[in-house]
């Protein structure tokens, strides 16, 4: 017997809350609520967004380009004179005539 009461309260309250929950509804009401939440719609819009981009990006590659770069490079003339003497001294030590350090100093 509880449990048949318990149940017809629960019935009782679903009935009662039903009628709250509705509103009432016009046709256009009804289309306009079916075009917002119409996924097909939403994925046809993104569709066509990516056919623009898609479009864009194909004028985009006709058109000429511009690149640029720098460089910069800095040489400190002492550290080189001193490596040339250290070549040209290691050089001389190793044997060689006055004619190989002529080519090191052409170089």
């Amino acid at each position: 017997m509880r449990k048949r009461q318990t149940v017809l309260a629960v019935l009782l309250a679903l009935l009662m809350i039903t009628p709250l929950a509705a509103r009432d509804v016009t046709v256009d009401d009804a289309i306009s609520l079916a075009l917002e939440n119409n996924i097909s719609i939403e994925n046809a819009d993104i569709d066509i967004a990516a056919a623009v981009r898609t479009e864009r990006n194909a004028y985009f590659s006709l058109l000429p380009s511009v690149n640029a770069a720098v460089a910069m490079s800095r040489s400190n003339t002492n550290t080189s004179a001193a490596l040339y003497e250290a070549m040209g001294y290691a050089f001389m030590e190793a044997g060689a005539t006055t004619a190989g350090k002529s080519f090191l100093d052409q170089n």
